[in-house]
């Protein structure tokens, strides 16, 4: 080969060996790493009395995360809580990876729809803005108050809840439907007394013979409207102690003390009650025993893309609770293509290829050119 020859073959192959060493280790300039475009999805969209915390959000875009969510109520005060029924603002802040930049003229869409962007001057970060008007569902009662059985005297308690609700209000219904406010039970029935009204559980003290059959109810409302409970039947036993006493001479009867509540011993099992975060075993007091956390086995729905989230069903192994979440675009094969780590090795297969064929018509024409030197000869 001559020196010429070989002085075109190691430069065809340093220039392939650059290519490809740009292919899979690409140096970012800033107009091939300008992010002209943000995807940005929520977990959830606003709810009346929803809790904030509930609400995340992810990108799907190459080149930037999502640092920070905030909330802002109508006088732009943080809203860590749980949302009403006003309006509220939107600020999510994305950051760039190293290596990239948010163009000047960058667009984004949060759950689809374009929203306003605020970008950093060096284009470190962006902040994506929109307003929202939660929306407003009726309560959804998750536990009704489950009945019980006393001994005249003694006490009960019931334990009702539910989901987008306010207020709590309880009272009790006779056998014929009738209702009597909590408040009122004493004027009916002198000496008892209700504790928890207003909240989700209620004990009733002091129970007598005469609520035998009587029921609990518990109505739930909200800025959706208001939902009723099942009736809890109050079954009361009456006292060994207070039958009628033999004719004989009896001596007088020293007073009373006010009955205390009867001692009890918790019992958790049968079905699981859950909430959005866990579950829990109810005993028939109301009190909640083995609580624990929503162990998730998610299935997917549909699969993320560049352009839309995707979406994951959840289904709790031990509760059955179930729920969903929006999957992100991680940047891998999407409807059937080839995914960028895949196609650099590709690449790179095809140069070293080129690179190897030219450098064997280098040679065979140092060759060719070597032969006819000879025939000259």
């Amino acid at each position: 080969m001559s020196i010429r020859a070989k002085k075109w073959a190691t430069f065809l192959l340093a220039l392939c060996m650059l290519l490809s060493a740009t292919c899979l280790f690409p140096v970012k300039a800033a107009a091939e790493t300008a992010i002209e475009k943000v995807l940005v999805t929520t977990s959830y969209t606003p709810v009346a009395l929803m809790e904030v915390r509930f609400i995340t959000a992810a990108t799907s875009t190459e080149g930037c995360s999502v640092s920070s969510i905030t909330w802002y109520d109508q006088n732009y005060q943080p809203e860590t809580v749980a949302f009403g029924t006003d309006t509220y603002h939107l600020e999510i802040r994305l950051d760039a990876a190293e290596g990239y930049t948010f163009s000047e003229g960058i667009l984004a869409y949060l759950n689809n729809a374009g929203v306003d962007v605020t970008r950093d001057e060096s284009g470190a970060f962006i902040v994506i803005k929109r307003d929202y008007t939660p929306a407003i569902w009726a309560p959804t009662i998750i536990k009704h108050p489950g009945g019980e059985t006393v001994t005249e005297g003694g006490w009960a308690s019931f334990v009702a809840t539910a989901t987008y609700t306010s207020g709590y209000t309880w009272s009790v219904m006779d056998p014929s439907g009738r209702s009597l406010a909590c408040a009122d039970i004493a004027s009916k029935f002198p000496g008892v007394t209700v504790e928890g009204d207003g909240s989700g559980k209620i004990i009733i003290y002091n129970i007598p013979l005469e609520m035998d059959g009587w029921k609990a109810v518990c109505a739930f409302s909200g800025p959706g409207g208001s939902v009723t409970s099942n009736g809890a039947l109050i079954t009361v036993k009456a006292d060994p102690a207070k039958a009628t006493p033999s004719p004989s001479p009896s001596p007088s009867p020293e007073p009373t003390p006010s009955p205390s509540p009867e001692a009890h011993e918790h019992e958790f099992g049968g079905n699981w009650d859950s909430d959005e975060n866990e579950h829990w075993q109810s005993c028939v007091c109301g009190e909640k025993g083995n609580r624990a956390k929503h162990s998730f086995e998610w299935t997917e729905i549909s699969p993320a893309t560049r352009e839309a989230p995707g979406e994951e069903k959840g289904v709790c192994s031990v509760c059955g609770y179930e729920t969903s979440r929006e999957t992100a675009f991680d940047g891998e094969t999407e409807n059937g293509g080839v995914s960028f780590g895949a196609f650099k090795a590709i690449l790179f297969s095809i140069l070293a290829l080129i690179a190897a064929g030219l450098v064997l018509m280098v040679i065979q024409s140092a060759r060719e050119r070597k032969r006819r030197r000879r025939r000259r000869k």
